[in-house]
């Protein structure tokens, strides 16, 4: 199961009952710049060498992600929105460890 792909049809869903302008607006706030995309990209390729994501959702975050932040730019809000919680939630946790040593 493919928790990224999971949660994104969820946020799908949700979205439909969302005006399209607030879909829109809330889509432009996901958008990042390069520092993001190469954070985004360590935390997915950090967590699947931890094991926390399996292949099939470090791929499914990486091919998101694409080549540049334009390519995440452009992607529909539902699979910007669930990965960068996935993200998110990567880099709390990694947080929450530097902070228990």
């Amino acid at each position: 199961m493919n928790r990224v792909l999971k949660f994104a049809g969820m946020v799908e869903e949700k979205a439909k009952a969302l005006p399209p302008e607030r879909v829109a607006e809330h889509n432009t706030t996901l958008n990042i710049g390069l520092d993001e995309y190469i954070a985004f990209q360590n935390a997915q390729a950090e967590a699947h060498a931890g094991g926390k994501l399996t292949l099939e959702e470090a791929q499914t975050v990486y091919q998101t992600l694409g080549g540049s932040p334009d390519h995440f730019n452009a992607q529909p809000f539902h699979l910007k929105y669930a990965v960068t919680q996935t993200v998110q939630e990567l880099l709390g946790a990694k947080l929450g460890m530097a902070g228990a040593r």
